[in-house]
Order: structure tokens, then sequence, then C-alpha cells
């Protein structure tokens, strides 16, 4: 199958992962690149020399990565190289691909040592291939027909199908999440894909009695992929990925509780990118150590600030919803402000230890810790779990304000806008609500929505 069609946008990807990685293994020149010369510029537009790199740079938090973060970014990038490359080799001739969705304990599928694929990460690869790239796919998906009412990361997945953009799918594991947008897109593509599929039970809450029942259809994905991959599970291997997937979570939630600190230690651009590759390749040794190089950073940065008495930021920003994919304000909020995002959504890791003392108990911890993945935490069980959650993050990291993206596809956030709103003015916190789409950016564009950050801040007297 050599002569498989091409994925320019995996294949793009690829390739800027690659001249990141040799770039950030300098970091000196990285720094001096990415911060003082780059940042600068892509913070306002996208300059034509860097034509489909904006939204690349902006989440790496090129305009505010620290100088210590650099050797952890290059560990990432350098993992994001390689999971593109393994699935444009294994397209290229034939070998399996399993596609998982979010929910899925994906480590446990990479056990049988097939490449997993986790097509609702597109959007990301849309972005770094073009301005437009991630709406260009919801464009394919609205032509398909697709309902505007899912989620457009989900949209965005299922217009790269039908785009043929993506690596076809030996197997598909799906969950059955609560998520509507989720649990629908999932149902279109598991009869798109055309190949055998699994639909792991989802979870409604996290009750031992609950994790219970997921863990028992993890048994039951276990039987499936044998019979279908024609090989046996290799237990050695999946006990080698749970402590991996626990060394990345042990460091990137120290790495989470240190951004309390006043003045944080503005990583949290880097945790969002972590938390898009734990997702879709979270059992890879070279993301623990990027995980505990970015844990030692937080460290160092905190230590230098206390030594010299730094001053708290000038403004202290949440963001309480899904970051928008195709832009980022955290280098714009500094810039024009003095602010600081100290806790977002995504990018914020609240992960328990994985007991690997028995078979049974690695399988319900992996079902376990899924739930406690960002997205996923917050959109399953009820309302409480999102609010009890803001109202922590709200007190505790110290927030002068509050913005949600308010992404239009996102059904269960939506719903909870007047308990949010409510929270929000019992804490005595100024909540911000853009309604946004975060992926397709047909809705609103970013010079609106800096216009409504603006009159915002202005109208609340932010920063005092």
């Amino acid at each position: 199958m050599d002569g498989a069609k091409p994925l320019p946008m995996i294949a793009h990807a690829a390739k800027s992962a690659a001249a990141m990685e040799k770039l950030l293994a300098h970091p000196r020149a990285a720094d001096l690149v990415l911060r003082r010369f780059l940042g600068g510029i892509t913070v306002d537009h996208e300059p034509g020399f860097a034509r489909g790199m904006r939204a690349t740079l902006l989440k790496i938090g090129a305009a505010v990565l620290p100088f210590e973060a650099i050797p952890a970014m290059a560990k990432v990038t350098g993992a994001t190289r390689r999971m593109h490359e393994g699935a444009l080799q294994a397209h290229a001739h034939g070998e399996p691909i399993v596609w998982v969705t979010w929910p899925v304990p994906a480590a446990l599928v990479a056990s049988f040592g097939v490449v997993v694929y986790c097509p609702e990460n597109f959007y990301s690869v849309a972005n770094a291939s073009a301005p437009d790239g991630s709406t260009r796919m919801c464009e394919v998906a609205d032509r398909h027909g697709v309902p505007s009412e899912i989620c457009s990361i989900n949209r965005c997945m299922l217009g790269a199908y039908f785009a043929g953009e993506v690596p076809k799918p030996t197997l598909v594991i799906t969950n059955n999440h609560p998520c509507d947008g989720n649990h629908s897109a999932n149902t279109i593509l598991r009869d798109l894909a055309d190949c055998e599929h699994f639909s792991v039970g989802g979870a409604y809450d996290k009750s031992p009695e609950t994790v219970a029942v997921w863990a028992r259809s993890a048994w039951e994905l276990i039987a499936f992929l044998e019979a279908n991959l024609k090989r046996p599970m290799d237990w050695e291997r999946l006990r080698r990925h749970v402590d991996v997937v626990n060394r990345i979570n042990r460091a990137l939630n120290h790495v989470t509780e240190l951004h309390r600190s006043a003045p944080c230690p503005g990583l949290v651009n880097p945790l969002a990118v972590f938390w898009r590759m734990v997702a879709a390749s979270g059992w890879v040794p070279e993301m623990a150590e990027g995980a505990e190089l970015l844990e030692k950073a937080a460290e160092e940065i905190v230590a230098k600030a206390r030594k010299r008495g730094a001053p708290r930021e000038r403004l202290r920003v949440v963001l309480g919803d899904q970051a928008i994919a195709w832009t980022d304000f955290a280098g714009w909020l500094r810039r024009e402000y003095g602010a600081a995002i100290v806790s977002d959504y995504i990018g914020s890791f609240r992960h328990p230890e994985i007991d690997t003392s028995s078979r049974e108990r690695m399988i319900e911890g992996l079902v376990l810790d899924r739930l406690h993945m960002s997205m996923v935490r917050q959109a399953h069980g009820a309302m409480e779990y999102t609010l009890d959650e803001l109202s922590t993050v709200l007190t505790e990291y110290d927030a002068d304000c509050v913005i949600f993206h308010a992404n239009v596809g996102c059904k269960h956030n939506m719903a909870l806008r007047h308990e949010i709103e409510d929270l929000c003015r019992q804490a005595k916190v100024p909540a911000l609500f853009l309604d946004a789409d975060i992926v397709d950016r047909r809705l609103v564009g970013e010079k609106a929505l800096r216009e409504k950050i603006r009159a915002f801040l202005a109208a609340e007297g932010l920063p005092r």
C-alpha cells in the first residue's frame, strides 16, 4: 500500500514540529527567535514568512514562554513529530492504525504495539497547516451534511475524514461519553469508518461502582483487540506505559498547583500543549521527561520570583472554558494589561496515581485517569463537577476575572451559563462570556473578541 493517498496536513504538521524541535534544542536561540522576535509579531498578525505557523507559535506561548521551559517544550515537540510521523508511515505502508477518542484509555490500546491515532486532535493539526485550517475542515463537514449543532472539534474531525486528511483506521474505539457532541460525532464516525469498532462504556460519575462497571467494559475492549489484531495483550508493556502515565501526571499536577503562586510560573500554554499530547501519546517516555522538565522549570521560576520579591501580577485571569484553537490571548493580555493566565479549563492536571500492583487495579486506574482528564472531567456527571472545580480555582488561584469562550457547540457548558454567572457573582469575580466558536472562526473574529475583552476590563476597572 505504498501508493496510499498523501495526508498533506499531517505531513505539514510533522515538518513544522521537526523545525520547531531543532530550534528548541538551542534554548538561547529559541528564546531570541520565539519570544523577542516572532512572539512580538505573531501576537498581532500572521507574518507572511511564517504562514500557517501563527496558531502553533501562540499555543506554544511564543510571546510568553519562559526561558526555563524551553527544554520541556523541545521534548513535547519531539514527541509530537514522532506521533505524526508514525501515523504517516503506518498509513503509507498499510500497517494497523487504531483510532481512539479522548475518553478511551489509549495507553491500553498502545500496549498492543499498534499505531494509535486520536482524530479529535485534528483541529490542532489543521491550525498548524493554515490560519483557517480548522475552519476549512468545518466547511467540508457542512457540505457533507454534518449537523452544525455538533461541537466544532468533532465537525473538524469529520470534515478531515471527508477531505481525506486522516489515515484510514483498521479499528475504531470510541466511548459512550455523556458529552452530546462527542457522542453524536462518534456515531457518525463509526458508520463512516467502515471497519470493526468498539464503544467503551461511559461513566456518569466517579464512584467506585461506576468505575468498576467501566473497567469491565475495558476488559471487553482487551478481548475485542486481541480478537481483531490477532495478538495477545502485552501486560508488561502496559505496566511500563502506566508508569510513564504516572510520571507525567505527578509532574503536571504539581505544575498546575504551582500556578497558585503570585506571581505564577506562566506555564499555562505549555500545560495545554502537554494536554493535547497526553490525549494522543501520553505513554511515551519522552513525554514523561518533558513533563518533569516542565515541573523543574516551574519550581525554578517560582523560586527566583520569591527570592527577588517579585510582585503579584497586575491582573490574574482564569480561562473557565475550552481554549479557542485558532488564536491565543496570553501574549496580548500580558502586553496590554500586565496580565497572566493562571488557570485554564484544558491545561489543568488533577490526576490520581494509578496502582500497578495488579492487572485489575491497573485497568481501574486507567479508566479513572481518563475521567480526570480535562474536558472529560468537566463534561460528565452532575453540574457540580464543573462548578465546584471553578469555585476552587477562583478562590485558590486569586483570580481577578474569569473569561468563558462560551463555545456555541458545547451544550453542557452553555447549559451551565446561568449557574456559572451566579457562582462568579457570589465569589465577587467578574465574568465575561465571549460567545465564540473554539474551532470555527466564521462565527466571530479575533478583533471583535479583543474589543469585547477590552470593554469588559474597562467596565470592571481592571486591572486595579
